[in-house]
């Protein structure tokens, strides 16, 4: 035998050998396939008895009675009371507000319109207890930051009904539902602001009926400047907001002077400044009425800042030095105000991409045989596919950023724990309660 034979047939008696094992242990998994329902049913029963035994180490108790402490929403207390004395005499519910020092969790409650951006609020995190839940407030910033991100009316038809599919066909729950809501009301200004911007899947303005022609205010792509300045704007806005919300949250601590003079004065100094900026550095035109009050109301608010701001130090050359410090805070504004260009910069992206996909698909057209249609279609179908999908994914993150770095870092803390009542969490079954009699 040659050795190449040989070496064929060693080869074949481990191929033989391998089939064996591969087949037995194909046996075993189809045997412990027969067991997962089972397994699944006691991987739940032995996590809430787990659960159960971690409840009870909090219990104090002595050889007739025992003390459970935890924490309770105030609203549940009445109920609580109630559900106890039906069921036992012997047990007494004492409440008390939460002490000094002491980090009782929160659960954030909102009405049913605003409750799918707690998942934005929650990818943050938590506020403290006591404090104000952001999440009302972020919303319409963020809706509308995600519709100028995405800036087509057709994308938004088309991201709506994948949501609405989702949301009333496949009905899916959870995270996945509440992201689902988040865009499916992003869907709806992203129409809104395609139809003012004349953007329809990428459709030259010339294509497009009068009517359409008509509703459109701004051309991004041969507007770009005065998009800018509308991003600007709604920075802006969002910023001065941030600091309303601060100044709300001191006065109602009562800390009035600092609502005042820290907050107050540097929303009035900001808004001075801001028809000056865009003159002066975007090369805007104002009225000359508007840049002579302004230049001197951002003066008389600046003396206003400098004197508060020596009010807080005892030694007052302390005081004027870092009284003047505090002007340097323009500049962070000044940074602030240009995160926001990037609305404009994904939306001009997003639409330069729907120019690039549509004429690449035109220019296939004119292949031989019909090709040249089929192969626009498909361009059109995977190149729109793809761009949308990107745009969605930019414009939640971009929109997220400007939430958590320009806008919470004006009045928002976190860093709560959430409210989680000892309750059955099961995973894998459900428990129902038979109607059967014995």
């Amino acid at each position: 035998m040659t050795a190449k034979a040989k070496t064929e047939e060693r080869f074949e008696e481990q191929l033989a050998k391998l089939e064996e094992i591969v087949a037995r242990l194909e046996d075993e998994a189809r045997g412990l396939a027969r067991m997962r329902p089972g397994l699944l049913v006691l991987s739940d029963h032995f996590h809430e008895r787990h659960g159960l035994l971690d409840v009870e180490r909090h219990f104090h108790r002595t050889e007739r009675t025992f003390v459970l402490e935890g924490w309770v929403r105030a609203i549940d207390k009445r109920r609580i009371e109630k559900d106890l004395a039906k069921r036992w005499s012997d047990v007494d519910l004492v409440t008390r507000p939460p002490r000094e020092g002491e980090d009782p969790p929160i659960q954030l409650e909102n009405r049913k319109s605003v409750q799918p951006f707690e998942f934005i609020m929650t990818l943050y995190g938590r506020p403290l207890y006591g404090e104000i839940d952001p999440t009302p407030l972020l919303a319409p910033f963020f809706v509308l930051f995600f519709a100028v991100c995405m800036g087509d009316a057709g994308y938004g038809v088309v991201l709506g009904a994948l949501c609405a599919l989702f949301l009333f066909k496949m009905k899916v729950q959870g995270g996945m539902r509440l992201l689902m809501q988040i865009l499916f009301a992003g869907s709806i200004v992203t129409v809104v602001v395609g139809v003012l911007t004349g953007s329809y899947f990428g459709i030259e303005t010339r294509l497009l009926p009068p009517a359409l022609v008509r509703l459109m205010v701004i051309n991004p792509l041969e507007e770009p400047m005065k998009m800018l300045n509308v991003a600007f704007l709604f920075g802006i806005v969002h910023i001065l907001f941030g600091i309303g919300v601060r100044m709300v949250v001191n006065f109602r601590a009562g800390l009035w002077a600092d609502a005042v003079f820290d907050e107050l004065c540097w929303i009035l100094f900001l808004m001075a400044l801001a028809p000056l900026g865009y003159a002066f550095i975007l090369g805007g035109v104002i009225p000359e009425a508007l840049g002579f009050w302004a230049r001197r109301a951002a003066l008389a608010i600046a003396a206003v800042l400098f004197v508060s701001g020596i009010r807080k130090e005892r030694n007052k050359l302390v005081g004027v030095f870092k009284s003047i410090l505090r002007f340097y805070n323009i500049t962070g504004y000044f940074g602030y105000v240009l995160s926001y260009a990037r609305l404009l910069a994904l939306g001009l992206v997003a639409a330069a991409i729907v120019l690039v996909i549509n004429g690449i698909a035109g220019m296939v057209t004119g292949l031989p045989f019909r090709l040249g249609y089929v192969a626009a279609v498909v361009i059109l179908i995977f190149g729109h596919s793809f761009n949308l999908a990107v745009n969605i994914l930019g414009a939640f993150v971009h929109s997220a950023r400007l939430q958590y770095l320009e806008f919470f870092n004006k009045f928002f803390t976190g860093g709560g724990r959430e409210f989680r009542p000892f309750r059955s969490e099961r995973r894998y079954t459900v428990m129902k309660q038979s109607d059967s009699r014995f």
